[in-house]
């Protein structure tokens, strides 16, 4: 990878980075039955709770009777704190093994930037070493939950799939071009996990945590680079003839995820039928 991309990167300003990595998600789209962004399920089911939530208080707020009806309406449109925290014990295998996924990817690369972009731009980051005020990801989220009045007890049937699929990468990722493709497939969903936790958190009516809690905050800045980085270091070696092993190791890995979030979404009330009706 050219180091001009890099140097672009650091120049760039959030928001174009964010335009640009949303960009590449929907070229890639083309790749996976995974829906990012607009078109993802989930998002448009929270999304679809937090606006009846919101229109509900504002009603209540008109009519000065919050107090009587509020928490009526946030049991029937939010999400309780305990739902919430089982979301984030099916998600913590995924943040423990994060760290080991992204090493072995950057062992199988050939290129020295792009080692060098995974290892000390990605992995010391998920292991807490690039801002020395944070821990690990995976410490944060377990304070998180704490903050949420859970605490941490991994349902099996999530660390099983997460162990199943670090083993998938340990075996697969046996070329420059294959771990490309599962790099850019690691970091396809990123955008949108962080809305996942932000709205869910608001739905729990936890929003003072949107302001200042480390987990909620440490992957705004970063995630755009990350999407960029994956996907264009997979773009790149597409163009030089390997583009049926990029989108095979991409689409692949990118099973991952189709089979996770619903299994995941189930914890905090997801039905099927809500993912067809968002699909149509």
């Amino acid at each position: 990878m050219e180091n001009n991309l890099f140097k672009k990167l650091k120049q760039t300003p959030l928001p174009e980075r964010q335009a640009w990595a949303q960009s590449l998600l929907d070229e890639f789209s083309a790749y996976t039955e995974y829906k990012n962004g607009a078109k993802n399920p989930y998002l448009r089911w929270l999304d679809e709770r937090i606006d009846k939530l919101r229109s509900h208080q504002q009603q209540l707020e008109q009519a000065h009777d919050r107090d009587h009806r509020y928490h009526g309406a946030c049991a029937e449109y939010g999400i309780s704190s305990k739902h919430v925290v089982d979301f984030m014990n099916f998600w913590y295998p995924v943040s423990r093994h994060q760290p080991q996924i992204l090493l072995r990817c950057a062992a199988a690369l050939s290129d020295r930037e792009e080692q060098r972009w995974i290892v000390l731009g990605n992995y010391l980051e998920e292991i807490g070493f690039n801002k020395e005020e944070y821990d690990a990801h995976y410490t944060l989220l377990e304070q998180l939950m704490k903050k949420m009045w859970g605490g941490l007890h991994i349902p099996k049937q999530a660390e099983a799939m997460v162990s199943r699929y670090h083993r998938k990468i340990d075996k697969k990722a046996t070329s420059h071009a294959r771990a490309t493709g599962m790099l850019a497939a690691i970091e396809h969903p990123a955008l949108d996990i962080s809305g996942y936790f932000h709205k869910m958190i608001e739905l729990a009516g936890r929003t003072h945590l949107l302001k200042k809690d480390p987990y909620l905050l440490i992957h705004v800045d970063v995630e755009p680079s990350h999407i960029i980085l994956s996907h264009e270091s997979a773009k790149s070696h597409m163009k030089k003839g390997h583009e049926q092993e990029v989108i095979e190791a991409f689409h692949e890995t990118m099973g991952f995820w189709v089979e996770f979030w619903p299994k995941a979404f189930k914890t905090v009330g997801y039905q099927e039928n809500s993912l067809e009706q968002c699909i149509t």
